[in-house]
């Protein structure tokens, strides 16, 4: 064991067990456990300054307290990590304190573990650097068309506790969101960032390159307010699970071209922070999944630019630059992967969201033939879950693909000489992830006996689905074509929502779902800058008979403190750099969220019936 200039001790043996999940908040305080008469016991780190790890440092102390029997009878409770901490409220029966201390909030770096007697009052800890935790995943099929996933954690154990262990579970199923918190005036498709709002604030050359960290996490400080705290809505609308649309290692150059990845002042992003957060020391972590939003080019062999252009130079450079792109993305994707596999909160990758299409993934609504198109977008996607699992085969992988039987018919049927396209995809592939807003039924996907029922697949070629998104508009139209969000449109998909999301849990085929969205996205329906809410067509599958992209959140947005919709301004500095925060990363006021209470209810009763191992 490395010694880091203090004295380290060897913990005994724990009992496997984990911290109740209603008992400590996101914030620097959780439950205290005791009353008035509980002992005041003063925590001294005097060797503060030599606690590090790879370049991390701890900001926080998480205190739980046991009894003579091992019981937990305090805590889980945090504070910010100083030179000394004065614990209060710890109960007379409390003869041992363990002490974690956390990166960021949430993530352990290192443990002590400390005797008490009804004499203590101050006690200096003796730290040990922990195993990190990390989690693994394993997909089983489990007999009549049914699968279960497996969920593990390595590294160091939670502490001994009165209730049941979540260091190994089976059956979860996913509970989720997708989070894409793009402020009012912002795409996800633009560069440089391509919808990644999870980095970690870093120095680029003099200036600093702040996070978004006042959207997700849950701190107060004198300079901005309160932060939104996204995370924590999310964790107490009863999901565990989320999924990103980018998160990715490098950004693009502002101009959209690609930085070189060899350049030593190009900047690896890293996205610890918004994770930690997520992971939350393992009590109700939040498992993420990330997207890599691999480009069209990376998944389409025709490329019209080039392919009309007579053979000659111009041809050769736009293929040129193709090909460039192409490997940009690709060594970015690894480079992801490998950054990212090894947090405890990240449960998998996507290797694409909707870069599907009739012509190349599923030509002839299926019908095939099977051509060059087909052929690539194949080898494409068997290429890139190949590298996800030849980085980490302990996290799952597979994609977001649009709720399409003809892919079904076609993946199951071709190539007609070999291995079928199912086939080749399930050597990497741990689910199939569907985009779905089917109104009533979900029975055209996992329904036995359907037309491109997944549930009809052979062994040979069966996964089980994810609904990767699975959503309704909550917005309808006036009768001039203006968006409306009432109290009347919400109940429809409120309705909807508690018709068609309880149908994912009762089908064992389905691991279940992230619901589509958290928040409404102000650039979804394309239409030039600056964005504004803009209405969609109409569509009788939708509760509110609308297509409204910039609909769908479970909760709405809008501009505070009377800041035009039209300021598209996303970041501020503020006049003091050197301010603890000041009002850096979102620009302030950052946008507000409104819950759509009736669709959020829904969502967590539908939840909350599924028992989460």
């Amino acid at each position: 064991m490395k010694r880091l200039g203090i004295p380290l001790i060897i913990l005994a043996s724990l009992a496997l067990g984990c911290g109740s999940g209603s008992s400590r908040s996101d914030g620097l305080f959780g439950s205290f456990g005791a009353g008035s008469n509980g002992r005041t016991i003063t925590i001294k780190n005097v060797a503060l300054d030599q606690l590090q790890v790879g370049g991390d440092r701890p900001d926080t102390l998480d205190v739980e307290g046991f009894n003579a029997q091992g019981v937990r009878v305090f805590g889980p409770v945090r504070f910010p990590l100083a030179t000394s901490n004065a614990i209060p409220n710890i109960p007379p029966e409390v003869v041992r304190l363990e002490l974690d201390f956390l990166r960021n909030n949430g993530f352990r770096l290192f443990r002590a573990d400390a005797g008490l007697t009804s004499s203590n009052s101050e006690i200096v800890p003796l730290m040990q650097l922990t195993a990190p935790n990390d989690s693994e995943f394993r997909i089983t099929a489990n007999g009549a068309g049914g699968f279960s996933l497996s969920r593990q954690i390595i590294g160091d154990a939670p502490s001994p506790s009165d209730v049941r262990s979540k260091l190994d579970a089976t059956n979860m199923v996913f509970k989720g969101v997708c989070y894409s918190p793009a402020p009012i005036n912002f795409s996800n498709k633009d560069a440089p960032a391509v919808g990644d709002l999870f980095w970690d604030s870093f120095k680029a050359g003099p200036d600093d390159i702040f996070d978004w960290g006042a959207l997700f996490l849950d701190f107060y400080d004198p300079n901005v307010g309160q932060s939104r705290a996204d995370i924590k809505t999310i964790r107490n609308m009863g999901c565990n699970s989320l999924r990103l649309y980018s998160a990715i290692s490098y950004h693009l150059n502002d101009d959209g071209t690609f930085p070189d990845l060899s350049a030593p002042t190009t900047h690896r992003f890293s996205h610890k922070k918004f994770l930690d957060a997520c992971w939350n020391n393992n009590d109700r972590p939040i498992y993420v999944l990330v997207d890599i939003p691999m480009p069209t080019e990376c998944f389409r062999r025709y490329l019209k630019d080039a392919e009309d252009i007579p053979a000659g130079p111009d041809r050769d450079r736009i293929k040129a630059q193709r090909a460039a792109k192409i490997a940009w993305w690709e060594a970015n994707l690894r480079a992801t992967v490998e950054d990212l596999s090894s947090h405890p909160a990240v449960i998998g990758f996507n290797i694409m969201n909707e870069q599907d299409g009739n012509e190349w993934s599923h030509p002839n609504q299926g019908a095939g033939p099977d051509d060059q198109e087909s052929q690539f977008f194949y080898a494409q996607s068997i290429k890139y879950a190949s590298i996800v699992k030849g980085v980490d085969n302990t996290k799952l992988c597979g994609w977001a693909f649009h709720d399409s039987p003809a892919l079904v018919k076609f993946a199951s049927n071709f190539p007609t000489n070999g291995l079928k396209y199912f086939e080749q995809l399930k050597q990497y592939f741990d689910y199939y992830g569907i985009n779905s807003y089917q109104k009533t039924s979900l029975d055209s996907i996992g329904g036995k006996g359907q037309p491109g029922s997944y549930a009809d697949l052979p062994d040979n070629m069966a996964l089980p689905v994810l609904f990767t998104e699975l959503g309704w508009p909550a917005t309808g139209h006036d009768n001039s074509n203006q968006l409306i969000d009432t109290p009347a449109t919400q109940a429809a998909t409120a309705q909807t929502l508690g018709t068609v999301v309880p149908q994912v849990y009762q089908n064992k085929l389905y691991m279940g779902c992230f619901y589509f969205e958290f928040a409404d996205e102000w650039w979804k329906q394309d239409v030039g800058l600056p964005y504004t809410w803009d209405p969609g067509n109409p569509d009788g599958g939708r509760p509110n008979g609308f297509g409204d992209e910039e609909g769908f959140g479970l909760f709405s947005v809008a501009r505070q403190g009377g800041r035009p919709n039209q300021d598209d301004n996303y970041i501020t500095f503020g006049p003091d750099p050197k301010a603890p925060f000041g009002p850096k990363g979102p620009k302030l006021p950052f946008d507000k969220i409104t819950g759509r209470q009736p669709i959020i209810d829904a969502l967590k009763a539908a939840f909350s019936a599924v028992q989460d191992s």
